[in-house]
């Protein structure tokens, strides 16, 4: 079973995103949940991995491009490509 572009791209984001936030002392967490419900968006929490408390995201309303960006801007430098 061949895996498309479009799956790849996906799993190089998430990678991405799990790997700035550890850059950060932070961990995404992604939801399992695919069903919009006021209480998960089916997206990332950002947490404190010592504590398991919510950082951001509280409701799994982050992309992996918003895990990024929150990352970046807490180190002070920029990833290009992303905006």
């Amino acid at each position: 079973m061949a895996i498309s572009i479009d799956e790849r791209m996906a799993k190089a984001l998430d990678s991405k995103a799990r790997r700035a936030a550890a850059r950060g002392g932070l961990r995404a967490i992604k939801s399992r949940r695919q069903v919009d419900h006021w209480t998960n968006y089916g997206g990332y929490m950002l947490c404190d991995p010592r504590t398991g408390f919510p950082v951001d995201g509280f409701r799994f309303d982050m992309s992996a491009e918003d895990i990024i960006r929150h990352c970046n801007a807490a180190e002070g430098s920029t990833t290009p490509g992303v905006r």
